[in-house]
């Protein structure tokens, strides 16, 4: 008896939760939203859940063909999010999570070639980043930035400013970062170079000594073959 008991206990249990969650559906307050051009022509197509956007969204050009298709869920980004050109090709495809565009994000030309490649992390953050010309990387030094990440900007006075540094759309498989006056790159590039996490990503500590705005400046250098190119860059952080 006591089998059974518990048997029926735990099937009530489970409709009881049934009937809440179904309950819950049936008062959410769902509603399609169309927008029109003033042609008459469709502009956008979206379905909201208790105010917020949830489900499939679409945007369409005066012509009546796709835009944008997106997903949405609980009014926030979430899925694939494709835009397209007015011919109906592809012109760039990201990712999003819980309204955080996430791992990579590509663009594209109007005849499908690849542009850019973007990278993320899982805070939304970009890593880094590709640029292509032709169906190849471009090396071109102007396509190059440097990327410096921080978990926050403000630091308290004796504690150490921590970031990390990388060089977006480097093609060498290790890059060297070096701190110090940026107007003589030559003189700079022999100066000891930062710790590196890994083959891309140098370590940046600096020690916060006095109140105020603090500021450090460096160069990445990035070797290719015989070539040697160098990146500055100025980082800023708050000592309170």
């Amino acid at each position: 008896m006591k089998g059974y008991s518990k048997y029926y206990l735990i099937a009530s249990v489970l409709v009881l939760l049934t009937i809440v969650l179904t309950l819950n559906l049936l008062n959410r307050s769902e509603q399609k939203v169309i927008e029109y051009y003033p042609s008459g022509g469709i502009k956008a197509e979206l379905t909201t859940v208790d105010g917020r956007q949830h489900g499939t969204a679409t945007q369409y050009y005066e012509s009546g063909k796709l835009k944008i298709k997106a997903n949405y869920e609980n009014g926030l980004l979430s899925g694939p999010y494709t835009i397209y050109f007015e011919s109906g090709a592809v012109n760039q495809v990201s990712y999003f999570f819980r309204g955080r565009r996430v791992n990579t994000s590509r663009l594209y030309d109007d005849d499908g070639s690849l542009l850019v490649e973007r990278f993320y992390d899982s805070l939304g953050r970009e890593t880094n980043y590709i640029r292509y010309k032709n169906g190849a990387q471009d090396n071109d030094p102007l396509t190059k930035q440097v990327m410096i990440f921080s978990r926050t900007d403000t630091v308290a006075l004796g504690d150490f400013f921590e970031a990390i540094v990388r060089l977006g759309n480097r093609k060498a498989r290790t890059i060297s970062v070096v701190i110090g006056d940026v107007s003589n790159p030559q003189k700079l590039a022999l100066g000891p170079k930062l710790p590196m996490e890994d083959s891309i990503t140098s370590i940046l500590r600096i020690k916060a000594n006095q109140l105020g705005l603090q500021s450090v400046q460096g160069i990445v250098f990035e070797l290719n073959g015989d070539t040697l190119s160098a990146f500055p860059f100025r980082k800023s952080f708050f000592v309170r």
